[in-house]
């Protein structure tokens, strides 16, 4: 399994820049990343690709332009391209730059991504694992009809017996000042309990704890932070 965190391809939201500048930000950025992720597929011959979210730097803003979302999705579709589809299955987690979260979930932007990578929330079978994408940016909205699908995949696995490997955009929560071990690369040794405008960089303790008592997940990997981040989870 081959996993990408947070690609969000650069666009006009992502630094404020315009013009010739973004031009070639983004010509120079996308041709590095395809070559790149042509040759990781090339190399590492993956049976699954899972992109844990973020797609789009800009994408929930996008979405009131319609024309212009699918602009900037082709692009992420021409950079993140299956190049071996006969022998690789790609997945897509969302995340809160491709359509908000919690409370500010944009609608548009949800269902024009849903209608291209597929339900937010899915398992897939594997090497007598299941690989859970669960959709938790939708998980804490109080919206009942956003929160309703990844609620019904938790409640289906309760029971499960395969081991679990979860895939969940936003890290699950721990106690604040949390070491996240030796190779941290910022210089910081912790991810930041914050949350602001359409992001939260930790899902709520109930969240969390409602997750991993239903799935008790052998691992789990999330995004967002940008940052390495090893944590177990008791």
């Amino acid at each position: 399994v081959l996993v990408i965190a947070d690609p969000q391809i650069v666009d006009h939201f992502s630094y404020g820049h315009t013009g010739l500048r973004l031009g070639l930000e983004e010509f120079f950025t996308d041709l590095y990343i395809r070559k790149a992720f042509r040759l990781l597929q090339l190399l590492r011959r993956p049976d699954i690709i899972v992109v844990l979210g973020d797609l789009m730097d800009g994408g929930r803003e996008l979405a009131v332009d319609a024309a212009e979302w699918e602009i900037e999705y082709s692009r992420y579709r021409s950079i993140f391209a299956n190049w071996y589809p006969d022998r690789s299955q790609m997945y897509e987690v969302v995340g809160n730059h491709d359509i908000g979260i919690g409370r500010s979930i944009v609608g548009e932007a949800a269902s024009r991504l849903a209608e291209r990578v597929g339900p937010f929330s899915r398992v897939v079978d594997t090497a007598g694992h299941k690989l859970v994408l669960l959709d938790t940016i939708s998980l804490e909205s109080p919206d009942p009809k956003l929160s309703a699908e990844p609620q019904r995949l938790l409640q289906s696995l309760r029971n499960e017996t395969s081991p679990l490997v979860l895939f969940s955009h936003v890290p699950l929560w721990r106690p604040r000042d949390t070491s996240c071990g030796l190779n941290r690369q910022d210089g910081s040794t912790s991810i930041p309990h914050a949350a602001g405008r359409q992001y939260k960089t930790l899902l709520e303790p109930g969240t969390t704890y409602e997750i991993l008592a239903a799935l008790r997940p052998a691992i789990v990997f999330s995004g967002d932070d940008h940052n390495v981040c090893e944590y177990w989870h008791r």
